[in-house]
């Protein structure tokens, strides 16, 4: 069994909508979770290490969020619900501020913790800091 299960959706949604959002496809499902856990490790693993069972409640809770906004997303293109919207928001936030040490949450820390690039999450403004070049490590595109 892995981190997030399909059961762990019907405390924000119910068996029928979510089999609508996927089809009755628990691969697409399952190719969902894996890709939004691997979001939120990539997301905090400047500072902690990403569990490898028993997910903490709060980060179990962000994946079903931004597996569900990536889900309506796929299928509605720009007409995702406002709660879809609201609930992604207020996800990557809280994944900010548990990846910065504001919230803590009782994971390992990362060995790796030192001159790690984050990514940082704005909108409508440049995704690199300005002082990162192309010849700082990322190599000719």
């Amino acid at each position: 069994m892995g981190l997030v299960n399909k059961e762990d959706f019907y405390t924000i949604i119910d068996l029928i909508s979510l089999d609508e959002l996927t089809d009755n496809d628990d691969d697409l499902l399952n190719n969902a979770i894996d890709n939004a856990i691997s979001f939120v490790g990539n997301f905090i693993r400047g500072n902690y290490k990403m569990p490898d069972e028993n997910l903490h409640q709060i980060l179990k809770s962000i994946v079903i969020d931004i597996v569900l906004y990536n889900l309506h997303a796929k299928i509605a293109g720009k007409d995702i619900p406002e709660i879809r919207h609201k609930r992604y928001d207020n996800s990557i936030k809280l994944l900010e501020k548990i990846s910065k040490g504001e919230i803590k949450i009782g994971l390992s820390k990362s060995e790796q913790t030192e001159n790690v690039f984050r990514p940082e999450w704005i909108s409508n403004k440049r995704i690199f800091p300005e002082d990162r070049t192309v010849s700082e490590g990322v190599g000719d595109v």
